[in-house]
């Protein structure tokens, strides 16, 4: 009788692992607690020049990245030749990384069942050259759009692949889940939420809300990263036409 493989998950990230938007992130640390996760982005990487030249950048790019008890593993890629902003060079340096990815993923877990996990259909022609007969498992963040219509053409088309081709989808909406559903069986409605028992400790509660009772209505709250997202003029047009909030 043969022995039960385990499982380990390899999330292929399309966005750097520090972005404010951070579903990536969060969903890897989550499945962390479960079962090895191994996080790789073949689409960017440092170049060359900036690791050699930028000494800050390299110590954050070498420093390793917490993990959740040992399970949660980040493998960085780097551009190997450099002058990659042209598109050749770029191409070779990811097909570079991608051979490596692979032979380290033959060499480390050989012996397991290796599950695909991904979230962007950007990553179509990597999982082409990784997946052989692992699972793919597509976890879709949103509704996939342009207001641009030869540019949404082709990400509907190329999502609509994605989702075909993936054993299981995981759809956070019900808008979502109906149209997957209609292109793979094996959908999931799967709505994104969060741990309750962070909001629940009585003693901080206590001082927010002193905090509170001094701030006169209406009051306004904003939870979220402070990045480029935010429209700051818009901030403050509003707080100079309203000085009362």
């Amino acid at each position: 009788m043969k022995k039960k493989r385990d499982t380990v998950i390899v999330v292929l990230s399309h966005m750097d692992w520090s972005s404010g938007c951070d579903y990536v992130k969060q969903t890897s640390i989550a499945l962390a607690e479960k079962m090895k996760v191994i996080v790789f982005n073949p689409l960017h990487f440092p170049s060359f020049a900036r690791l050699v030249f930028n000494q800050k950048f390299f110590k954050q790019e070498i420093q390793p990245l917490p993990s959740a008890d040992n399970n949660l593993h980040y493998i960085r890629s780097f551009g190997v030749i450099p002058l990659q902003r042209i598109k050749i060079i770029n191409s070779i340096n990811r097909l570079v990384n991608l051979v490596l990815f692979k032979k380290y993923l033959k060499y480390k877990y050989h012996d397991k069942n290796i599950i695909f996990w991904v979230f962007h259909h950007s990553l179509l022609p990597a999982l082409a050259y990784l997946k052989d007969e692992s699972m793919l498992i597509y976890d879709r963040p949103d509704q996939i759009a342009s207001i641009d219509k030869k540019e949404n053409k082709i990400l509907k088309c190329k999502e609509k692949e994605l989702i075909v081709r993936s054993d299981h989808v995981f759809a956070n909406s019900p808008l979502s889940f109906r149209y997957v559903k209609k292109l793979n069986k094996n959908a999931h409605k799967t709505p994104w939420g969060c741990n309750p028992t962070i909001f629940t400790n009585s003693s901080k509660e206590h001082k927010k809300n002193e905090v509170f009772k001094k701030i006169k209505r209406p009051r306004w709250g904003f939870v979220a990263p402070l990045n480029f997202r935010i429209d700051y003029k818009i901030l403050h047009q509003l707080a100079k036409r309203n000085p009362n909030w």
